[in-house]
C-alpha cells in the first residue's frame, strides 16, 4: 500500500463498513485512524484507554457496544500490544471485526505471535519515522479472501494488478468491478523497503535501548509516569 491510512481505509472499504455503522477505536492516535472512519461514512466512537499501556481499554470497549456496531479499530500503541485476547473476545461474543492499526508495531509480538500475522486485517505503516521505512508506504496483511478483495478495492477496483497481466503466463483481460482506489506501493518503495527488512532487527535494539534510557531517567521523577514500554504482553 502506499500508507498506513490507505490500509486502514482500505480494510473499512472491503468489509463494506459505512453509512449507519459505528467503529469503536482509541482517541490516542494519529488523525488517520479516525479519519477514515469519517471517510466511508461510518460513525467513530472513542473509548478511554489503559494509563499504563496508553492502549484502548477492553473494559471500555464493552461498555460502547451498541447494535450498530460494526468493528473495532485498536492501536498498538507506540508499538505496544494492546490486549488483543480481551479484546478478540469481545468481538466474537458481538460479531464485530477487528482491524488492528499496527502503524508503529513492526517487528511487536503479541504473546510469542507477530503482529499482523493472524487473520485480523492488520495495517503496516512504512513512513520516514517508523521502524521499517520505504520513505511513504504501508502494508495490510489478513486472510487470503480478504486480500484478495483488498487487492481490488486498492486499485481501482480492478480484478487483475500489473502483475498478473503482465506476468509470464498472465493476460491482458481484466473488469472493473467495483469502485475502487489508487492506493498501491510502487515497486521503487518495494525495493527500499526489502532492503530496509535486512536490517530491522538493529533497528529496533536501538529504539528499545533508547526507550529503556529514557525510562530510567524519569523513573525517579516523582511528578512524571512512564508508560510501560515492553514489546510484547506474556
Amino acid at each position: 500500500m502506499n500508507s498506513c491510512t490507505a490500509a486502514l481505509h482500505t480494510a473499512l472499504a472491503a468489509l463494506e463498513i459505512g453509512p449507519g455503522d459505528e467503529v469503536i477505536s482509541t482517541p490516542m492516535t494519529f488523525c488517520s485512524t479516525i479519519n477514515v472512519i469519517d471517510q466511508v461514512g461510518a460513525r467513530p466512537v472513542l473509548v478511554d484507554i489503559e494509563p499504563d499501556t496508553l492502549n484502548i481499554d477492553p473494559a471500555k470497549i464493552a461498555a460502547a457496544i451498541t447494535p450498530m456496531t460494526r468493528a473495532i479499530v485498536p492501536v498498538h500503541y507506540a508499538g505496544h500490544p494492546v490486549d488483543l485476547d480481551a479484546i478478540e473476545a469481545l468481538a466474537k461474543a458481538h460479531n464485530l471485526t477487528i482491524i488492528e492499526d499496527a502503524a508503529h508495531a513492526l517487528p511487536a509480538k503479541y504473546k510469542g505471535r507477530d503482529i499482523g500475522s493472524g487473520n485480523n486485517p492488520v495495517a503496516f505503516s512504512f513512513y520516514a519515522t517508523k521502524n521499517l521505512t520505504t520513505a511513504e508506504g504501508g502494508m495490510l496483511t489478513g486472510t487470503p479472501d480478504f486480500i484478495d478483495q483488498s487487492r481490488m478495492v486498492s486499485l481501482h477496483g480492478m480484478s487483475r494488478d500489473a502483475w498478473k497481466r503482465y506476468d509470464k503466463g498472465g493476460s491482458w483481460y481484466y473488469e472493473v468491478v467495483l469502485p475502487g482506489f489508487k492506493y498501491n506501493m510502487t515497486d521503487i518503495q518495494a525495493a527500499l523497503g526489502i532492503w530496509q527488512l535486512k536490517k530491522l532487527h538493529g533497528f529496533h535494539q536501538r529504539r528499545q535501548a533508547i526507550a529503556h534510557r529514557y525510562t530510567e531517567a524519569f523513573s525517579s521523577i516523582d511528578a512524571l509516569e512512564t508508560p510501560n514500554c515492553a514489546i510484547s504482553r506474556t
